[in-house]
């Protein structure tokens, strides 16, 4: 599976949905600007799209007033995460404002993640806490264009491939109307939504549990994305903690623009959060069997 958010900290109810969330102001660097070259790219690329089924009406919505974004570059170019310690993980992950936070959006929707767990078999803790570090929950869901991050970096060039296939995935996004071209917003590197799915791990996973006929993962209402990562969680089955045979080490740092969820492997203090975010006794953090589940 492929979600997205976890290396990016900083970036960033029921009834019927509520438009999506203004956030603070975009950075400067993280306005368009004018790029001859990527003007260049963005044409070659809108033939290869069309002939990927992306149709002309989609591109020209897409790409309206989306431009070459500086910011994103730099940001990829200078990941701090890479750096972190154990403790300075931990002094972020599981902080005192990020446990109250969590023990308040619990309780709040406990009888969402309830019925989610029933669904996906995935504890209501894990749905939480995954939330809590991808967006501090629903706090810092990103107000980058999709389509403009996703290009960026496409045409940068660095994972150019990786980057391509994620714009293509958010046009179709597009196409399918789950989402309108000005709220396809989200974290400098193209991560959407309360749980930062990149576009490809939307489109493989992505549920409507609201049955309203949309898969939104952007709106206030965090009900589709809570669902969508557990229906994520259930396909892969692979959660590791500490105590767990391969778990990877805390040196190993965050992977490169892409969360421990993309790369199937959580940090090991995955249950230390886990067991903060949402009240657990510590006779029943997350042991291997209970990852195993999740």
């Amino acid at each position: 599976m492929a979600l997205l958010g976890v290396a990016a900290f900083g970036l960033s109810g029921c009834g019927r949905r509520a438009s999506v969330a203004a956030s603070p102001r975009v950075p400067d660097d993280l306005q368009p600007v004018r790029n001859a070259n990527y003007d260049a790219w963005v044409r070659g690329f809108r033939a290869r799209a069309a002939n990927q089924g992306i149709s002309q009406s989609t591109l020209d919505a897409g790409f309206r007033g989306a431009g070459y974004l500086p910011g994103v570059v730099k940001r990829d170019r200078n990941q701090t995460e890479f750096n972190r310690t154990l403790e300075d993980y931990l002094a972020i992950a599981a902080s005192d404002e990020r446990v109250t936070k969590g023990r308040a959006a619990f309780a709040r929707h406990r009888g969402t993640l309830s019925a989610i767990e029933a669904k996906y078999g995935v504890p209501a803790q894990i749905v939480a806490a995954i939330w809590g570090l991808e967006s501090f929950f629903g706090e810092r869901r990103g107000d980058v264009s999709v389509v403009a991050a996703t290009s960026t970096l496409a045409f940068d060039g660095r994972r150019g491939q990786f980057f391509e296939e994620q714009l293509i995935a958010a046009l179709r996004i597009l196409q399918s109307g789950d989402i309108s071209a000005q709220d396809l917003k989200g974290s400098w590197a193209g991560a959407m939504g309360h749980t930062q799915f990149i576009p490809t791990s939307y489109q493989s996973f992505a549920v409507d549990f609201t049955g309203d006929g949309r898969r939104d993962i952007w709106s206030d209402d965090p009900t589709d994305a809570l669902a969508s990562t557990a229906a994520a969680r259930q396909s892969s089955r692979s959660v590791k903690t500490s105590s767990c045979p391969g778990a990877p080490t805390a040196k190993s740092g965050l992977p490169d623009t892409e969360s421990w969820l993309t790369t199937q492997s959580a940090l090991p203090v995955f249950p230390i959060v886990v067991e903060r975010l949402a009240e657990l006794p510590t006779s029943v953090a997350p042991t291997c069997e209970m990852a195993a589940s999740a």
